[in-house]
């Protein structure tokens, strides 16, 4: 659900993908060649995302990675114009890293980077079951599943409010669900955020036990998105975190 409603985002800000990384080798055949540029290009691609996200005076000391351990920061890659001979291939090659894994690079190496200034967005997830509603009350495993989520630093800046007193004076499930916007606002506000997502999930078991959840997800901010709803369904053998885990990417 969380890709639905960020795709738009996410690819505006782009910040963990290189473009257009032009690669031209030359080997025994045309495969050869292919393997050898399409690997110098993505070390190259990697080290223009370091120097894109360090001070230039941090770029003497930038963490070499070896080609064999590109698999840990990769996360795909394109290739366009695309040409090749006998023994020659050349493309230019655009690669889109791990932000998770490049962060820890740099954190390891002791290097101070900079991302993007966009603000967060603060996630209200809200669980129902049974005729019952739960924002801040436990147990609320829909939280508990984003919790997880935001703990592996993704692609977007999330946060997930711990519903600490003043989060609970601050706005309840009722405001969230009717989209009172007067409230998101001041309570993003306190979190440091400028948009808010709203997301349900409505947990139910067919007869047989299995568990299916219904989320619906809307983004307010400046404007307020399109209301996003899917369907996920379990296995009768498999547990409702693991549903709620899935449900959330």
């Amino acid at each position: 659900i969380l890709v639905s409603c960020l795709s738009a985002r996410v690819d505006a800000s782009d910040l963990f993908t290189i473009h257009s990384i032009s690669i031209d080798f030359e080997a025994n055949d045309a495969n050869a060649a292919r393997k050898l540029a399409l690997g110098d290009g993505q070390v190259r691609a990697l080290k223009a995302l370091l120097k894109k996200l360090t001070l230039d005076t941090d770029h003497g000391r930038l963490p070499v990675v070896e080609e064999s351990r590109l698999g840990e920061f990769v996360q795909g890659f394109e290739i366009a114009n695309e040409q090749r001979s006998e023994r020659r291939y050349l493309a230019d090659l655009t690669v889109r890293f791990k932000p998770y894994a490049v962060r820890a690079l740099l954190r390891a190496a002791d290097i101070p980077f900079a991302e993007s200034a966009s603000p967060p967005i603060i996630v209200l997830p809200i669980f129902q079951r049974a005729g019952t509603t739960n924002l801040w009350d436990d147990p609320n495993p829909w939280r508990d599943a984003w919790y997880r989520f935001e703990a592996q630093e993704g692609l977007v800046d999330l946060v997930v409010p711990i519903g600490e007193l003043a989060d609970l004076a601050a706005i309840n499930s009722v405001q969230a669900l009717n989209g009172d916007r007067a409230a998101l606002r001041e309570f993003g506000g306190r979190h440091g955020a400028e948009e808010a997502l709203v997301t349900v999930a409505k947990l139910e078991f067919d007869p047989s036990g299995t568990p299916s959840v219904d989320v619906t997800a809307q983004m307010y901010g400046s404007v307020v998105g399109p209301i996003r709803v899917e369907r996920f369904s379990g296995t009768p053998d498999g547990s409702v975190e693991a549903l709620l885990h899935d449900s959330v990417s």
